[in-house]
């Protein structure tokens, strides 16, 4: 056995996702796909939009692929297929401080452009190598493709095998909301998210086409980042409900994150309200909400709380 298959024998295995909220179970074969027009958006990030993501069932189970526009504009999201695709989130923690690694997506991006999240959310691809399932390697391969492009580590830095696999979430989350009519936007996310955390020391040269800022942050200086309005911010889970201690520093021999009392995964549906959103005026003076897919904090209502349950 190699020593990548020798540390990822020790990780949790995968449970099995449930279906919940009424998600289907059976695919829809497509009658045809919405698809819009680019013209006007970014010429790198229009290129970004033809890679091709893993299209799962609610129960993570691989039938296909799409591009990553199809995927993420919400007539896919709420069609007939009810597209769904895998994807995975990245917490990167200072091992000197324990301090989180955050991003600002660059207001080139399509989707949720100028919101701070985490250290980096992407998605695997539809390669031999990211569709991989055992000890969760193809997401760890995308990850360790994604923080050079994104954020400018260095290739060396990081292993698949420094990442530690926490849980997966069904995250749905449209990018905007009409104030006033709640009617959704064109582009939001559906997945089925892979939360990946490591603890390392790494360089950083930002990509200014992917990420216009980053700072580490400690657990006090995240909830006021939330709690400022004039911060947009999402993450993909309620990451207020996790010990801070335990997640910058977690045990490889953790159990995966539990919904309730015994079910093994979180799902998680972002339905806007001033709680989770943020407020952005248009050129014609109407008002829309940006998802913020999650943001918490004080009084913020997640609809997706995870306990953590960690190994003594």
């Amino acid at each position: 056995m190699s020593p990548i298959d020798s540390s990822l024998a020790q990780e949790p295995s995968l449970p099995p996702l449930n279906s919940s909220n009424g998600a289907p179970t059976t695919i829809t074969k497509p009658t045809s796909r919405a698809t819009i027009s680019l013209d006007t958006y970014d010429e790198e990030q229009v290129r970004l939009m033809e890679e091709r993501c893993i299209l799962v069932t609610p129960q993570d189970k691989q039938y296909g692929e799409a591009c990553k526009k199809t995927c993420h504009l919400m007539a896919n999201i709420r069609g007939p297929e009810s597209l769904l695709h895998r994807a995975f989130s990245v917490f990167l923690f200072r091992p000197t401080d324990g301090r989180l690694l955050l991003q600002k997506r660059a207001a080139e991006k399509i989707t949720f452009p100028n919101m701070w999240t985490n250290t980096c959310c992407s998605h695997p691809l539809s390669t031999a190598n990211e569709r991989e399932e055992t000890g969760q390697m193809g997401v760890r391969r995308a990850a360790c493709r994604k923080l050079p492009q994104e954020l400018g580590t260095k290739d060396s830095e990081l292993d698949p095998t420094d990442f530690t696999y926490l849980t997966r979430i069904h995250y749905l989350a449209p990018c905007e909301v009409d104030e006033k009519t709640g009617e959704e936007g064109v582009w939001g996310e559906h997945e089925i998210d892979y939360i990946l955390f490591a603890t390392k020391d790494v360089t950083l040269d930002l990509n200014p086409n992917e990420v216009s800022d980053a700072t580490y942050v400690n657990e006090q200086e995240l909830r006021a980042m939330f709690d400022d309005s004039g911060k947009p911010a999402r993450l993909p889970f309620s990451f207020y409900s996790l010990s801070w201690s335990n997640l910058s520093t977690p045990d490889t021999q953790s159990t995966p994150l539990h919904h309730g009392s015994n079910s093994s995964v979180g799902t998680y549906y972002s339905h806007g309200g001033p709680s989770c959103s943020h407020a952005h005026a248009k050129p014609d003076g109407s008002t829309t909400k940006r998802q913020t897919g999650g943001s918490v904090g004080r009084s913020r209502r997640a609809c997706w709380r995870a306990s953590a349950r960690m190994s003594s």
